[in-house]
């Protein structure tokens, strides 16, 4: 059996641990440039699209679904769909006058750099998020916004939650409401902190309560289905762990059966209204087959195991689902006696189709 690897919590950290522990300051520094991205976002002409489209690929991708949802509802003609994919349809998608938001924290990533090769850049806006301003996205971007998270040498973090807010405060701005963004914001980096303060501590209640021994599946509803998604990248990546993340109401629709003793299924809730008891009703039928259920939020119930997490009241709910995630990669990577956040096969930045 692999010993657990044991990490020295009053050392200076390095890493992927060390990326972590600076997200509340990456945080902090892109807030401090939010007057200059407000005026950027200013001149993409949002409303005026006939259509908008979202892509990125990897977590870069799901930290944008948020503000896809809440430009949908507010009757945008908008699209959210991986570089991938995108590049198989663009052709008919993408139409003049489009405004193309790529999402590439390298700016280099394969997908990202062969649309903006297929592309007539002249017919279409491009929106550029990137940590890497002197990539090949960050040149031919036509507006862009910059990350500031700062070197990360392996799973992405900071610039996980630094693209999450840049995507909430471009929502914000569209809506009038970039001071309520920024103040949640502000609220979310002091929250991080203290934490992340704290991380030994969580990881090792982590370590002991959360699914031993058991096949795991991460669900949510709505922006939390997301985050559910994204965790399963983050802790594939960090832990080495076959876990799969889906939105709750997938999981209804067949993997369900895989209900029973060997199963944990992990909830990401929001808390909100008709999700929140939708989510319950679902634990209740997994626990009633056997099995364990834990839950990522203030309002876990009864005989649900509620993993480390900051207080949920008024900060951005991606961001705390993220620390939370993050926490489960060392966890479950202690546990399985490997360093959390090296790679073996893979590389920071995917150049390859």
């Amino acid at each position: 059996m692999q010993q657990s690897v044991v990490v020295d919590w009053t050392s200076p950290a390095e890493g992927y641990l060390g990326n972590v522990l600076e997200q509340p300051t990456a945080l902090s520094r892109f807030l401090d440039s939010a007057p200059g991205l407000a005026e950027s976002v200013r001149g993409i002409d949002l409303a005026d699209r006939p259509r908008v489209i979202l892509s990125g690929m990897g977590s870069s991708h799901w930290a944008t679904f948020s503000a896809w949802q809440m430009l949908a509802a507010a009757g945008l003609p908008v699209w959210w769909v991986d570089t991938a994919q995108l590049l198989d349809v663009a052709g008919g998608l993408i139409v003049p006058g489009s405004l193309v938001w790529l999402t590439s924290q390298s700016g280099e990533s394969a997908e990202t750099v062969a649309l903006l090769d297929t592309l007539n850049l002249s017919d279409v806006h491009v929106l550029g998020v990137t940590n890497a301003p002197d990539s090949t996205l960050g040149r031919r971007a036509d507006s862009r916004i910059d990350l500031l998270a700062g070197d990360e040498v392996s799973v992405s973090s900071k610039s996980f939650l630094n693209t999450v807010a840049a995507s909430a405060l471009v929502v914000g701005e569209y809506m009038g409401q970039t001071q309520d963004v920024v103040g949640c914001l502000r609220r979310t980096v002091d929250r991080a902190a203290q934490f992340l303060n704290e991380l030994d501590a969580h990881v090792r209640t982590a370590s002991t309560t959360f699914a031993s021994d058991q096949h795991i599946l991460l669900t949510g509803r709505g922006t939390a289905a997301a985050s559910a998604s994204a965790a399963g990248l983050i802790i594939k990546e960090a832990a080495k762990v076959l876990v799969e993340g889906m939105s709750a109401g997938a999981l209804r629709h067949g993997p369900i059966e895989l209900a029973g003793p060997g199963l944990n299924v992990t909830f990401f809730d929001h808390g909100s209204g008709s999700h929140h008891d939708q989510n319950v009703r679902l634990a209740e039928d997994l626990a009633a087959a056997g099995s364990s259920v834990a839950w990522v939020s203030d309002d876990a119930p009864a005989g649900a195991t509620r993993l480390p997490a900051p207080d949920a009241d008024g900060i951005d709910l991606t961001i705390r689902d993220a620390l939370a995630f993050q926490t489960i990669s060392f966890a479950l990577a202690q546990r399985k006696g490997i360093p959390a956040g090296t790679f073996s096969v893979a590389s920071k930045v995917t150049d390859i189709l």
